[in-house]
């Protein structure tokens, strides 16, 4: 694995809160900042993604549906405009 170091400022609180978060979970600053960036998604946000796809296919079914349903509503209006003429021209 390559490394890079990066360096960047902060304040001493933010410093030192980082140095008490990495002491807590017993590692280094650079691999609780690594985990931070690094981290797999919680149960909760993959449920959250499935749930999210769920809705995009559901939406996007729907709005099949109701393309074709004003396409038929469309057609019939159409066809009973066209009896009604027919009709009149008989009437």
């Amino acid at each position: 694995m390559k490394t890079a170091r990066i360096t960047f400022l902060g304040t001493d609180q933010f410093k030192a809160e980082l140095e008490r978060q990495a002491a807590a979970q017993k590692i280094s600053v650079g691999e609780l900042i690594r985990s931070q960036f690094e981290r797999k998604p919680s149960g909760d946000e993959r449920l959250l993604e499935v749930l999210a796809e769920d809705l995009k296919r559901s939406t996007a079914e729907a709005h099949q549906a109701l393309t074709a349903a004003l396409a038929e509503v469309d057609a019939t209006l159409k066809e009973l405009g066209e009896h009604r003429q027919q009709r009149r021209g008989v009437a």
